[in-house]
């Protein structure tokens, strides 16, 4: 990092040639880059964590639509990058590695949602029409039957640590209420390593302008640049407000999910 680094970055998506199906409300390309999310540096202090050198990252991820188009559903990635060594650069900069992170899950309020299906069976066979004959035959030719059942809509977050170097959050709306994916996304990570690492972040969407739950376009975005974190440059206040136990972060003094806030209205 630079002596006074850029702590906000905003990122135009890019539409995927993706599409789940013909949109019941299409949006072209130029609807879908005026789409933005910006992730901004809340945290970056390094400390220890079982006496050995470990840096705090906070991050905190907006995703901004434009006009009626809403995030339906949003995979976020972090993955760490181990920087090349320089001409007088110790060789002491180990690989870096993801000790613990947060947010792990969540879920929304849950909002009932009516299911209905309906089956045509064939009035000799008992099976249904499609099955017996391979085309629909028409209520005259047997028995419909139709049933209802109910399915709790929830929004919810989901993460996983995909290795030791990466982990993904992923963020999906309410299918009942459709009020987009939870906005804003907080997040904190532990990071073992040297004096110096990077952190590449990157993100894939769907879109949506549409009810219909099977109608999305996919987009993407991602930093051209890493973020490049140095503990000689970043110094002993680092980035952010003082976090309390720093230096101990595998005690119980040190809480990493009280850095992320993981309320939202949905």
């Amino acid at each position: 990092m630079e002596s006074n680094p850029q702590q906000t970055f905003e990122l135009s998506l890019e539409p995927d040639a993706e599409l789940a199906q013909p949109d019941a409300l299409p949006f072209d390309t130029a609807l879908i880059r005026q789409c933005k999310i910006t992730s901004s540096i809340t945290h970056a202090r390094y400390g220890l964590f079982k006496n050995k050198r470990a840096c705090l990252v906070g991050l905190s991820i907006q995703f901004l639509p434009h006009h009626s188009v809403r995030f339906k559903y949003v995979e976020v990635q972090a993955r760490l990058l181990k920087p090349k060594l320089g001409s007088g650069d110790t060789n002491d900069n180990i690989s870096p590695s993801i000790i613990a992170y947060e947010p792990k899950r969540w879920q929304g309020k849950s909002q009932p949602k009516s299911v209905q299906k309906s089956a045509h069976f064939d009035a000799n066979t008992g099976l249904p029409t499609a099955i017996a004959t391979g085309v629909d035959l028409g209520i005259s030719a047997g028995l419909s039957k139709g049933t209802e059942h109910t399915e709790p809509g929830r929004a919810w977050i989901l993460s996983a640590a995909l290795n030791a170097m990466t982990v993904e959050w992923r963020l999906c709306e309410n299918a009942v209420a459709q009020e987009g994916s939870p906005n804003p996304l907080q997040v904190a990570t532990i990071v073992e390593c040297g004096p110096k690492f990077s952190l590449r972040l990157s993100f894939q969407v769907k879109l949506s302008k549409s009810v219909d739950p099977l109608s999305w376009r996919a987009a993407h975005a991602r930093l051209t640049k890493p973020l490049d974190f140095n503990s000689e440059e970043l110094g002993a206040t680092g980035l952010g407000p003082d976090v309390h136990a720093i230096e101990k972060m595998d005690s119980d003094e040190f809480q990493l999910q009280d850095l992320v806030i993981c309320e939202w209205d949905l």
